[in-house]
């Protein structure tokens, strides 16, 4: 069983959150990966409180998942400061780039 942690920046109350959650689920499920079955999604919202991220952060890390998701700049920059080991995926995190999450954007050989 693969484990995913899911770190938003909303309240996991929103509207907007549950749709892009269950847009999240149902693509997956295309890939042949369902939760319950293949893979565990532990989902955390963390609001836009920059402490309240940095303990979710690290909550999530200490679960030792194969993957992080991350939903936002700040969020995806304070994950990275807490793990080098674990892959993150981002979204939403505009240009990463310019903001320093990655050197550059070329595909890697």
């Amino acid at each position: 069983m693969r484990r995913v942690s899911v770190l938003v920046e909303a309240d996991e109350n929103d509207a907007e959150f549950q749709a892009r959650f269950m847009i999240l689920r149902r693509e997956l499920q295309k890939l042949g990966w369902t939760e319950g079955q293949n893979i565990q999604i532990n989902a955390r919202s963390t609001s836009a409180d920059p402490q309240r991220m940095r303990i979710v952060a690290a909550e999530s890390i200490r679960l030792a998942p194969d993957a992080l998701l991350t939903g936002s700049n700040q969020l995806t920059s304070i994950v990275s400061q807490l793990t080098h080991t674990i892959p993150i995926i981002f979204a939403g995190a505009g240009d990463a780039v310019r903001t320093g999450l990655v050197a550059n954007m070329e595909k890697s050989k």
